[in-house]
């Protein structure tokens, strides 16, 4: 996993450095909402950007927490914004002012964790939040078009790494170029 998120990061960092106007000035992971199971001590995601040369050294484990009443909100694919809170932080204090956020999660099913978490960060003062997802679920579905038509797109093209989710193939080589 670790290898997958740093050969993504390598050949997106300027996209992603872009949405956020700007290098990230922190890394942070969204912690797991599994309450059937028990915890970890450290959720995989911590070894996986610690072992990511270019994210380690600004990587803030732990700095999300679940709210334990909205877990099962999140399990049920639904996003809330009270789902997460900040360690050690009241809700009015602003002390992610001015951070610009990298937030690594490892799967994106219904985007409810990522939309979350982000809303928790701006919450406390973050200035941007980029997401970057390692693995993406898409069920196709007849009963859900939204779905399909995801599917359908994904599907249309090989994987690749190169390819970038922000811009197409010539713009995001127009914008890497002018970087």
């Amino acid at each position: 996993m670790a290898a997958t998120l740093a050969r993504f990061y390598q050949a997106h960092e300027a996209c992603l450095t872009g949405l956020a106007g700007g290098p990230f000035t922190l890394v942070t992971s969204i912690p797991s909402t599994r309450r059937n199971q028990p915890i970890e001590a450290f959720h995989i995601l911590t070894q996986v950007i610690n072992n990511v040369r270019a994210l380690k050294d600004l990587h803030k484990p732990q700095l999300l927490l679940v709210n334990d009443e909205h877990a099962p909100t999140l399990n049920a694919r639904n996003s809330h914004p009270g789902a997460f809170h900040l360690l050690g932080a009241q809700k009015e204090h602003q002390v992610l002012r001015g951070e610009r956020v990298l937030l690594v999660d490892d799967l994106f099913v219904s985007g409810a964790h990522v939309q979350s978490a982000a809303s928790t960060l701006f919450e406390h003062g973050a200035e941007e939040v980029v997401a970057l997802v390692i693995l993406r679920v898409i069920a196709p579905s007849a009963g859900r078009p939204n779905r399909m038509t995801i599917w359908q797109e994904a599907s249309a093209e090989p994987f690749d790494f190169d390819r970038c989710c922000i811009y197409d193939r010539q713009d995001h080589a127009k914008h890497v170029s002018n970087l």
